[in-house]
């Protein structure tokens, strides 16, 4: 990321997918060590760009998030996969 800013080769697209990656990584975290998981969104990701829509990233969370921040999108989102966890 910092190569690419550095060399003007960072993209809207890039910027964004590399966003959206580290957001996904940092919800996976909050599972494990919601602390941590909130501290490194706090430190990384709060104030910029929300993420968009995708596969792991649905609309029903976007709107949680979007209304409420990171922090109840995840007890919701955590809360939803122990009352209707998938299938493998």
């Amino acid at each position: 990321y910092n190569y690419l800013e550095s060399e003007n080769l960072l993209t809207k697209e890039r910027s964004q997918a590399f966003s959206n990656n580290l957001f996904n990584a940092i919800r996976s975290l909050y599972k494990y060590d919601r602390q941590r998981s909130i501290f490194y969104y706090n430190q990384y990701l709060k104030g910029k760009t929300p993420p968009r829509f995708q596969q792991s990233i649905n609309s029903h969370y976007l709107l949680l998030y979007n209304l409420f921040g990171f922090k109840i999108a995840q007890a919701v989102s955590l809360l939803n996969t122990k009352t209707h966890p998938i299938e493998p």
